[in-house]
């Protein structure tokens, strides 16, 4: 019986040794490819929320510059016409600090694009003592140390009295 035990062992010849490692090579395919795959997903979740960021900064320095409230830089566009007029950057200080340690600039510009008369209402010409200034305004926000960035522009026209 002894003889019989010994040749079934020596036919063995090491497979569950060979199983045993590629199973173990699958595994760790599976493990590596997990982390590459939470490390992308990472990078599109930042640049989602750096998207964001730049939107809502473009966004909230147009809403600055084109404020009712106040028309300084409207009103330096409006003297001097044939010039692109650029917001002072102290308008926009302090930068915002966000996440990281990046920072949130944001920077406009008003031109001044001509003077309409005015506007024909309801199909009948308007007799109005009124003509409009036209400004185009286009506010830019950049998040340092990314590619972030964003552009938006807006037009405003301010009522004058007919010359």
């Amino acid at each position: 019986m002894k003889s019989k035990k010994v040749n079934i062992q020596a036919k063995q010849e090491g497979m569950a040794l060979v199983m045993a490692l590629i199973m173990l090579l699958l595994v760790t395919v599976l493990g590596v490819s997990a982390v590459k795959m939470s490390n992308v997903d990472t990078q599109v979740a930042g640049n989602s929320i750096y998207s964001a960021l730049v939107f809502q900064g473009a966004e909230s320095a147009l809403g600055k510059v084109t404020s009712e409230t106040d028309l300084n830089n409207i009103n330096k566009a409006s003297t001097a016409r044939n010039t692109v007029i650029n917001v002072d950057a102290s308008y926009f200080n302090p930068a915002e600090t966000v996440t990281g340690g990046a920072t949130l600039n944001s920077s406009a510009t008003i031109a001044f694009d001509g003077v309409l008369a005015a506007p024909v209402i309801n199909g009948s010409a308007n007799s109005s003592e009124f003509n409009y200034q036209v400004f185009r305004i286009t506010a830019e926000s950049k998040l340092t140390s990314t590619a972030a960035r964003d552009r938006h522009t807006d037009g405003r026209a301010i009522q004058i009295p007919q010359e």
